[in-house]
């Protein structure tokens, strides 16, 4: 449908004036012009100031966890699921992304081809030796496993034996009792998960390939920073 003006141009206090370069009847779009023109005349305009609120807050302010619950509620994650650590010595990027790994919701190739999308393999680009589920590609596979070795090791602590992207958060969410070394850990723990995406998308998007020793010093001075 093509108009010379805008619509409010055509229509005045006694309904639709002006002429249509195109009659919509003509055009077989009878049945859109009609509803079309019920919607503008039954649009009233008001005066005042417009008022937008929230419909998950009591007092109508928007907070995102508030949001964020509502999403973890509606993909049926029980309440006594691992909550993520939102502190501020992570990016929030960062912290975004482990919240998105932890429910295996990112765009791995598994989650990619059971969306609908035709790829020529669906196996992990560092190891050939399984499928680049979320839990494969950032704990289990071992390229991963060994940048998270020499993480650990850096750290000074005895690398546990994963198998989840929630077990790490688990690991790095009780470990210690010292408040500041935990967070620190976990920061580090979110950092190490966050490095091996990059570098998975380095390698499938960019064709460059990092040692694990490589992802290390990437990890560190993430964290560092």
């Amino acid at each position: 449908m093509e108009i010379s003006c805008s619509v409010s141009e055509r229509i005045s206090d006694n309904g639709y004036t002006g002429s249509w370069y195109v009659c919509p009847s003509r055009a077989g779009l009878a049945v859109e012009y009609n509803i079309l023109m019920c919607d503008i005349a039954n649009t009233h305009i008001s005066t005042g100031t417009d008022l937008i609120q929230c419909v998950l807050a009591p007092d109508g302010d928007y907070i995102v966890d508030l949001l964020r619950r509502k999403f973890e509620n509606k993909t049926n994650i029980n309440a006594t699921e691992l909550r993520i650590s939102w502190g501020k010595l992570v990016m929030i990027k960062v912290s975004t992304f482990i919240w998105r790994a932890n429910m295996g919701k990112i765009p791995s190739v598994i989650e990619l081809s059971r969306w609908g999308m035709m790829l020529s393999s669906t196996y992990c680009s560092p190891c050939i030796s399984g499928e680049e589920s979320c839990d494969h590609l950032l704990i289990k596979c071992p390229y991963a496993t060994e940048v998270r070795n020499l993480i650990f090791q850096w750290c000074n602590i005895n690398s546990p034996q994963l198998e989840t992207v929630r077990d790490l958060i688990q690991f790095a969410a009780t470990w210690g009792r010292n408040v500041k070394k935990k967070e620190r850990l976990t920061a580090i723990c979110y950092g190490l998960v966050w490095c091996l995406w990059k570098a998975r998308n380095d390698r499938i998007f960019k064709i460059l390939f990092s040692v694990p020793s490589r992802i290390v010093e990437n990890i560190n001075s993430l964290v560092f920073l």
